[in-house]
């Protein structure tokens, strides 16, 4: 007989679940806070991993913009301007700008040229005198991601989110016509039962996996496009500057990916070729780059970053390095995210029309985007949830395109 879940107290107040402590999770999880009277609604956020942005929202560039280009990036735009509005109030913030790092107008494209604009680079970078540095890129800012989720942390726990670290959601419990009712979790070898009425499914790569464990009859089946992006993280041996906080893209002259960010804690991360053939880890666990690929990133990092300062003014015979991992992007096979509400009739793949709704929700596939887009995403599906009018139109966001035939 398999064990019975405990049942955790329940006020009576209407609850929402979250699944996943990532940019998408905590950003939904603290406008949702924002937009509801207090202490009228519970929140309840679900993490695997122990801590907050452990996985692919912590490992990214750190870039905001709302510059998307390209076939159907262009579609990102509306969001990408209200997720670009939202982070430039909060930016408004001293504890945010400290704790995120946060920098404008920093960031650097090299194109083949004739040496424009090289003296304006942070000290740490290498360039060449046959190229351009061009910084003609619209409104900017970089921050660190690390920062970003600490922020993101202390701000939902200052408006009484619940979150739950080492805590995974195994099963939802429906009623006869398909709405939430309640989520069982693991936690510390223990079943737990919290009842809700909405449940947001926002837990990056794992999202489609999740989400068919929860919903295996569902006509819902997600199509992930996975990618990744093996990084580095080393320590800036250079005193700090005022131009050490940059982001600085050598795709245009190198043909291929290669990303530098200086950070406002002393340290340079890079980030390299996207690797297509990615393969997903368990739940719970963060992927590693190859040998063969971390050691690419460090002829690259000793190419590009030879000429930072030592105490003796030589450089350096090795680069420290802080930490190394492999982001796995959610990404969607067209591209745009899926940011939209399930429709009870689709939870069982039945023909019925529900009059309610089901109260499940499902925030994913933003690709190289999750943290540029977190702030707008975290709005407009508050505004889902709560039954409003969105921001912007959702209707490309829909996973009603994911619907089996």
């Amino acid at each position: 007989m398999s064990a019975r879940p405990n049942v955790a107290p329940h006020n009576g107040k209407e609850t929402v679940v979250i699944i996943g402590a990532g940019s998408t999770g905590l950003c939904t999880a603290l406008n949702l806070a924002l937009d509801t009277n207090p202490g009228s609604r519970k929140i309840a956020v679900f993490e695997t991993l122990p801590n907050q942005f452990e996985a692919t929202s912590g490992s990214c560039t750190g870039c905001l913009h709302h510059d998307f280009r390209g076939l159907d990036h262009e579609k990102l735009v509306e969001l990408g301007k209200l997720s670009w509005n939202l982070w430039q109030k909060v930016a408004e913030g001293e504890k945010f700008r400290i704790d995120a790092g946060y920098k404008p107008n920093c960031f650097f494209d090299m194109e083949h040229g004739h040496g424009i604009g090289l003296g304006e680079l942070p000290d740490w970078f290498r360039f060449k005198s046959s190229w351009n540095a061009d910084r003609d890129q619209g409104p900017n800012a970089l921050v660190n991601p690390k920062g970003i989720g600490d922020w993101l942390y202390s701000e939902c726990y200052r408006l009484g989110v619940d979150m739950w670290f080492g805590a995974t959601v195994t099963a939802v419990e429906l009623s006869p016509s398909n709405e939430v009712k309640s989520v069982t979790y693991e936690k510390d070898g223990a079943l737990m039962r919290l009842e809700c009425q909405s449940l947001v499914v926002a837990a990056g790569p794992w999202t489609p996996t999740l989400y068919s464990k929860l919903f295996p009859a569902s006509s819902i089946k997600l199509k992930s496009a996975l990618n990744a992006g093996d990084w580095i993280i080393f320590r800036n041996p250079c005193p700090k500057t005022e131009k050490m906080v940059a982001f600085v893209a050598l795709n245009n002259v190198l043909g291929k990916k290669l990303e530098f960010a200086g950070r406002h804690d002393n340290t340079i991360w890079m980030t390299g070729p996207v690797e297509d053939d990615a393969i997903l880890p368990p739940l719970g666990e963060v992927a590693i780059p190859t040998k063969a690929k971390e050691n690419m990133l460090v002829n690259y990092a000793r190419e590009y970053l030879a000429q930072v300062c030592t105490s003796s003014g030589s450089p350096p015979s090795t680069l420290d390095v802080v930490s190394k991992g492999r982001a796995i992007r959610p990404a969607t096979n067209t591209i745009l995210p899926i940011i939209s509400k399930v429709d009870a009739k689709d939870l069982l793949n039945s023909d019925v029309l529900f009059e309610n709704s089901s109260g499940v929700f499902v925030s994913w596939g933003h690709g190289s985007y999750g943290l540029t887009l977190g702030m707008g995403t975290g709005k407009v599906m508050s505004e889902l949830i709560l039954g409003r009018k969105p921001s912007v139109d959702m209707s490309i966001f829909d996973i009603s395109r994911d619907r089996a035939a």
